[in-house]
């Protein structure tokens, strides 16, 4: 039996595994608001802590770092981590679980998913 080794190339695979930059750690660090107009805002702060305000009064922090380009890391007190895609053009942020639904969702009743389109805060 033969085995075949697949080689492809990273630059057909955009963000696949190649690492992150300041300039895009700078670029994500912001307060977005989003786009269905909900009000729940996140923010990437310098320091690493990612907020979620999901309802008035409330917001999740998570810890958050760039897993690589395009890929960012959530990480809970409890150590339980999500990994996200995301995408800055202009001063847009998408962000998602990677088959396009939010990517975290606070265990709040109702549910309150985070949107996954946003706009540069100010």
């Amino acid at each position: 039996m033969r085995k075949w080794l697949l080689i492809v190339p990273t630059a057909l695979l955009p963000g696949c595994g190649e690492p992150a930059t300041e300039a895009d750690r700078t670029a994500l660090t912001a307060i977005w608001t989003p786009d269905d107009g909900s009000g729940r805002v996140v923010e990437f702060k310098a320091d690493g802590v990612f907020d979620y305000q999901y309802d008035r009064g409330y917001t999740l922090r998570l810890d958050w770092k760039l897993a690589s380009k395009g890929r960012v890391a959530l990480t809970s007190g409890n150590g339980v981590t999500v990994s996200c895609n995301y995408t800055i053009t202009d001063a847009s942020l998408a962000i998602d679980n990677g088959s396009g639904a939010a990517c975290v969702s606070p265990g709040v009743t109702p549910p309150s998913p985070m949107p996954t389109k946003f706009k540069r805060a100010g």
